[in-house]
């Protein structure tokens, strides 16, 4: 007989499935009662698990059960993947809970690519519980071979259970093994990190190794009420608190020493492919791809509803950089001698500096105010603005910039005014009225946005008059015609891009609740290091970012030096100030003793909506260590 173990066991699975259907019997437990028990033991494995967003990989998932327990016991921060090799329980499965993954994997096949059991913790209930006729010296090979390919790509920990050899007797059908014997196993992958419980009352006993000495020390569970995941007071015991700075810094240490993955500053995160196909189907079935089509027209409403902007209301870009550059062209013109500057603030991205100057403007640099890292329109209209033809306030870091003062300023000093919302869209729609008004507003759709079209940009306005313009100042200078009638670029959001905004709408609500998430895994982490107050996020600022502020030099270089050490990235989003860029060194403005002295302290930290709790954890433990907190 040439069947590997593995697949007389598949072949076993499908016949009870066959027969008895998607039922306890048709998985060959004995009830439904028991299969509760044993779903509620494994995910203990969960327990004391650090905040945020976690993914849970079952292995050997059958046709999902395990997926409703977790549902039942309204588990939301538990991220599913289910991976087994019966195509006929995938099937099942699938067909339960649209939406989630299911992958058909032979784990122990030759050359497989194990990729797909990248988790923070992974649960093999019932996996090797049935031997059928494998021997038992085939089966225990079967389970080693499993659990030795699957460690690696476990980021905390996992569980499996086993029937126990202490009973009245071994059933034949079953695979009762040693104690003793898994020990061994466990504690050559994880030391001392492991955890053998048979006190549930069941014929079998389960396994649980993991990674980090905090999680590892948690005590045995207990019978407790069960519901959403947390750290229960007293439940940790050999640990050091989680405030220890010393001991978050050698567990940061400890990851990049151990050659765990670098964790990159930001890693977007756009609709998957099986979302956009709708929308890409009525790109092909309508053949139009450019040019104020169909699907950006519908983004274009969508967006405007959301922010309350009568009429059109929105008017969609190729870009971020495009939307401004249009907006200044409509608003202010290009321009000429006697408005030749364009007063924007020093520290923003570079794009705002570019966009003016593509309209014809000198750049001319404001300081900013060190309580919100922006432009004060009462301190400016009190400067010589004899020169200036535009301003352009900038919305840092996403923070919002509300309408009522800069109209009062326009109306002062008759200068037009464009908004650079960039990261702003976020705040905007938590508070469209406070936002968006007859000053037009420009948001940026980058990909490293929280809300995205891959590639684009936006402006809102309360002005139609104004929103033709800013229209036609991206198409050309055309206006129901083909005769191009003032200042222009080429910046029309394509249909594809459209498409990718409009499904990023669809799940908008899920995908910011997701950086709710990270950004709560966050503030525990610092407030547990004793670091609260020295970094922030969502929502004072747009969710895509988190940024840690430095008291001077020598706490920046101490805090790049550990990330580096640690394989974490960081980034100095908007430079060190538009002055300390190669082209505009030498623009002309203020004093900037504001800028220069924030700009350097603002480091961004790793941030994506489904950052892992560990590399949260392994990112404070690294800023702790690096400003000596509890020293």
């Amino acid at each position: 007989m040439n069947d590997r173990p593995e697949d007389l066991l598949l072949a076993h699975y499908d016949r009870a499935l066959e027969l008895h259907g998607d039922t306890p019997q048709g998985a060959l437990w004995p009830n439904a009662r028991d299969r509760q028990t044993r779903y509620d033991v494994m995910l203990d494995l969960l327990e004391g698990a650090p905040p945020g967003r976690l993914l849970l990989c079952d292995l050997g998932c059958g046709t999902g059960e395990l997926l409703t327990r977790i549902r039942e016991r309204r588990l939301e921060r538990v991220d599913y993947v289910g991976v087994d090799r019966s195509q006929r329980a995938l099937a099942l499965a699938r067909a339960k809970f649209p939406g989630e993954r299911f992958v058909e994997l032979d784990i122990t096949a030759p050359g497989v690519d194990l990729s797909v059991l990248d988790c923070d913790y992974l649960v093999a209930n019932g996996l090797f519980t049935v031997r059928h006729v494998v021997s038992p010296a085939q089966m225990r090979e079967f389970l080693d071979s499993t659990i030795r390919a699957a460690w690696p790509h476990v980021r905390r920990g996992l569980a499996f259970n086993v029937m126990s050899r202490h009973v009245d007797w071994e059933r034949d059908d079953l695979y009762h093994a040693s104690m003793d014997d898994m020990a061994a196993l466990l504690h050559g992958l994880a030391g001392r990190h492991v955890r053998l419980r048979a006190d549930y009352g069941l014929y079998e006993f389960s396994c649980y190794a993991w990674r980090d000495t905090l999680h590892a020390d948690v005590q045995a569970p207990t019978a407790a009420p069960r519901g959403e995941l947390a750290s229960a007071p007293g439940r940790v015991r050999a640990a050091a608190p989680a405030s220890d700075p010393q001991r978050m810094a050698k567990s940061a240490q400890d990851a990049g020493n151990a050659g765990l993955r670098p964790i990159p500053v930001l890693r977007p995160q756009l609709p998957k492919a099986g979302a956009l196909l709708p929308y890409l189907q009525r790109i092909d079935d309508h053949r139009i791809y450019s040019n104020f089509g169909p699907l950006a027209t519908e983004f274009e409403q969508r967006l405007a509803s959301l922010l309350g902007a009568p009429g059109r209301g929105v008017v969609a870009a190729s870009s971020g950089t495009a939307a401004l550059l249009a907006a200044v062209l409509a608003a202010a013109g290009r321009a000429d001698p006697a408005w030749a500057y364009a007063l924007i603030p020093s520290y923003t991205f570079v794009a705002t500096a570019v966009a003016v100057q593509e309209c014809g403007f000198v750049p001319w640099l404001a300081d900013v105010s060190a309580d919100d890292w922006m432009l004060d329109p009462d301190a400016l209209a009190r400067t010589d603005l004899s020169r200036v033809g535009v301003v352009i306030p900038v919305s840092a870091y996403g923070r919002p910039v509300p309408q009522a003062p800069w109209l009062r300023f326009r109306e002062r000093t008759g200068i037009p005014v464009v908004i650079d919302g960039a990261a702003g869209l976020e705040a905007a729609l938590a508070a469209p009225g406070r936002a968006i008004g007859a000053i037009p507003v420009m948001f940026s759709l980058h990909a490293t946005k929280s809300l995205s079209s891959g590639e684009g940009g936006c402006v809102a306005c309360t002005e139609p008059e104004l929103l033709e313009r800013i229209g036609q100042a991206l198409n050309f200078g055309f206006h129901h015609s083909r005769d191009s009638r003032g200042p222009s670029t080429n910046g029309k959001l394509s249909e594809y891009h459209a498409a990718v905004g409009l499904a990023d709408l669809d799940a908008w609500p899920a995908k910011q609740a997701a950086f709710a998430r990270v950004h709560a895994a966050y503030d525990a982490a610092f407030d547990a290091a004793g670091l609260s107050g020295r970094s922030h996020g969502a929502p004072l600022i747009c969710s895509s970012y988190r940024l840690l502020e430095c008291r001077d030099l020598a706490e920046v270089n101490r805090v790049q030096d550990v990330l580096r050490a640690a394989a974490i990235d960081y980034r100095h989003w908007y430079g060190l100030g538009l002055r300390r860029q190669s082209w505009f060194a030498d623009t002309p403005g203020h004093p900037l003793p504001v800028t220069d002295a924030l700009a350097p302290r603002l480091l961004g930290l790793p941030m994506a909506p489904d950052l892992d709790a560990l590399s949260v954890v392994r990112v404070v433990a690294a800023v702790a260590q690096a400003l000596g907190a509890g020293r």
